[in-house]
């Protein structure tokens, strides 16, 4: 097997945005004391989950790399414990050629363009910062 690593991906929590309160960042234990938290998630999409959070019905973990699906009622908080999220290629070594190494080239590329979660979380803006993988 060989595995080529492309980014990690930092965990948050989604709450929702209160007018004049910021949440700043949290802990893993503080974030399973907010109401609306409990583990496992319903079987909705992504966007409806959002839905759920801005709703105040519900308080999720997630990568940072929604950010940019994220609407103006949820607020994306950092996790102050949570380790990163290693997003990486795995293929059979036996079966590797050419176009595997582009692929994952190019998947490279993608990674190193995306904005960094912590420039996104905690009131920040996307334009603000770009990473590569593993920094």
């Amino acid at each position: 097997m060989e595995v080529e690593e492309l980014m990690e991906l930092t965990t948050v929590t989604l709450v929702p945005r209160r007018v004049g309160i910021s949440v700043g960042a949290l802990t893993l234990q503080q974030v399973e004391r907010l109401p609306g938290f409990r583990h496992g998630y319903p079987e909705v999409s992504l966007d409806q989950l959002i839905d759920l959070v801005a709703l105040q019905k519900a308080v999720v973990l997630a990568t940072g790399d929604i950010a940019d699906r994220v609407g103006v009622g949820v607020e994306m908080v950092s996790i102050l414990d949570a380790p990163p999220i290693r997003l990486a290629f795995a293929m059979d070594s036996r079966t590797v050629n050419a176009h595997c190494r582009a692929l994952v080239t190019a998947a490279r590329r993608v990674s190193y363009a995306y904005p960094r979660v912590e420039d996104r979380c905690n009131g920040g803006g996307a334009e603000q910062g770009t990473t590569g993988a593993s920094e």
